[in-house]
């Protein structure tokens, strides 16, 4: 029986310095194995959710009320350290621009390895070699790639090794944030498609996040639509593709349809 991992119960992300509320009473939940897809356009608060969850919001910019239960351990009001642990470890961020998020002057080989430095007892030669095994899976097979620097890659390389980064270290969770949204489509299914597939091997829970709903199309378990900081509709993946209830969801599809045949992969 599927494990619940995350409950999130009436998150509300209000900024310090000025009357705009983020997010308001968000609910959710999120099992083991499952994939859960968060759509909306830009603005509609998705980011600021994925990095509310892992307690990424400066406290001195952003109040956050409601609570993100892991494993029925409430995150909200964490300490710095205990939520660092939590990071990378057992729920891992791939955040939306990897060459803001990766050092410039770390060679990609060294930047993976150093997620086990941190998070696991490994010794170096054992730290390199799942990083090598995790930048073979990532589809980064070639080992000048792994020697370069981020700056020498191209963009889907670098979406690798960010895939690579947050999954080396075998969290539980894994949130995909925007990870397409720089890339032409092709190499955008590509990375989608291995995202799924990792997924499947590893048996993690995966929260994709998304402005364009039709990549969820065949991946997604559940889809939830957000719009200005609030869910307005949350259904089964195929039931939401196929009979959509509001309107904001109605106009989401309707700019990307007919779906191109290669996002029909389930």
């Amino acid at each position: 029986m599927p494990e619940q991992l995350l409950q999130v119960n009436n998150l509300t992300v209000r900024s310090r310095s000025a009357s705009g509320v983020i997010l308001r009473g968000i609910n959710f939940r999120l099992c083991s194995g499952e994939t859960v897809g968060i759509v909306g356009e830009s603005g509609a608060g998705k980011t600021f959710f994925a990095r509310a969850l892992l307690g990424l919001l400066d406290p001195e910019q952003w109040t956050v009320e409601g609570s993100v239960l892991w494993r029925g351990q409430e995150l909200v009001g964490r300490k710095e350290r205990d939520l660092r642990a939590l990071r990378g470890k057992h729920i891992s961020l791939i955040p939306q621009e990897p060459e803001l998020a990766l050092h410039p002057l770390m060679r990609v080989e060294t930047q993976v390895e150093e997620v086990l430095a941190v998070h696991s007892s490994l010794g170096r030669r054992q730290r390199r070699n799942e990083a090598r095994a995790m930048l073979i899976a990532a589809e980064l097979p070639d080992s000048t790639t792994w020697s370069a620097y981020p700056h020498q890659l191209s963009g889907g390389q670098l979406q690798r090794v960010a895939i690579a980064q947050a999954l080396v270290a075998k969290p539980q969770v894994l949130i995909a944030d925007e990870p397409t949204s720089a890339l032409d489509n092709l190499t955008q299914a590509g990375i989608i498609d291995l995202c799924h597939r990792l997924k499947q091997v590893t048996q993690l829970a995966l929260v994709l996040i998304t402005h364009n709903i039709g990549l969820l199309a065949g991946l997604a378990d559940r889809i939830m639509v957000m719009r200005q900081g609030t869910i307005v509709e949350e259904s089964p993946g195929e039931e939401i593709l196929t009979k959509p209830k509001h309107d904001y969801t109605k106009a989401l599809l309707e700019a990307i349809l007919p779906l191109p045949e290669y996002l029909h992969c389930a």
